[in-house]
C-alpha cells in the first residue's frame, strides 16, 4: 500500500519544513504535558500513592504468579522451589489485599513490601543471586520499613519534580528548536 493510499501515511507532511515544524510542536507538547503531570505528581503525593498502590498490586500479583510458576518448574534444588513457591503465595495474597483496599492499605503496603523486599532480598542472597538486584531489594525495604509514610510521599514528590524539570527542559528546548527554524541565524 502507497502514501497515497494510506489514510495513515497520507498525513504525514512531505515538506521537511513542516516536518519539522510538527516535530517541535509535538516535543513541546510532550514536554508540558510530563510537566503538568510531575507537578500534579509533587504537590498531590498521596493520591499518587494511591494510584502507585494499585500499580504495585498488579506487581505484586504478576510476580507472584511467576514465582509460584518458577516454584513448580524451574531445574533448582528442591528448597529454592519451595522458597520460590512461597514467596509467590505472599505476593499473590498481598496482590488481592491491596487490590481490595488501595487507599486504605498504603501504609500497610509500605511495611508489607519493605518486608516481602528483606525476605526476597535475604532469600536471593542465600540462594546466590546477583548481588545487585538483592543489594536494591535490601536497601529499599530498609528505607520502607523505617519510614514507611514518609519513604513514599517522599519518593512520589521527588519523582515528580524530576518530571517537571524533565517536562519543562523537553519544552524549552522544543520551543529554541521552533525558534531556530522560524528566524534562522544569518551569517
Amino acid at each position: 500500500m502507497s502514501a497515497a493510499t494510506d489514510p495513515y501515511l497520507s498525513t504525514v507532511p512531505r515538506d521537511p519544513a513542516a516536518a519539522r515544524a510538527a516535530g517541535w510542536r509535538l516535543s513541546a507538547t510532550e514536554g508540558l504535558v510530563t510537566a503538568f503531570i510531575g507537578i500534579a505528581i509533587a504537590f498531590l503525593p498521596e493520591a499518587t500513592i494511591a494510584v502507585v498502590a494499585g500499580l504495585f498490586a498488579l506487581q505484586l500479583l504478576a510476580r507472584g504468579g511467576l514465582r509460584v510458576a518458577q516454584g513448580a518448574v524451574s531445574a533448582v534444588p528442591a528448597r529454592v522451589r519451595l522458597v520460590h513457591g512461597a514467596l509467590g503465595a505472599a505476593s499473590l495474597i498481598l496482590g488481592v489485599l491491596v487490590l481490595a483496599h488501595p487507599p486504605e492499605s498504603v501504609v500497610v503496603l509500605s511495611v508489607l513490601i519493605g518486608l516481602y523486599w528483606l525476605i526476597g532480598g535475604v532469600a536471593q542472597l542465600l540462594t546466590g543471586e546477583d548481588l545487585v538486584p538483592v543489594m536494591f531489594s535490601l536497601l529499599g525495604a530498609v528505607l520502607l520499613l523505617t519510614v514507611p509514610v514518609v519513604s513514599l510521599a517522599f519518593l512520589a514528590s521527588a519523582c515528580g519534580i524530576c518530571l517537571s524539570v524533565w517536562g519543562l527542559a523537553t519544552a524549552t528546548a522544543a520551543f529554541l528548536r521552533g525558534a531556530s527554524t522560524r528566524f534562522p541565524r544569518r551569517g
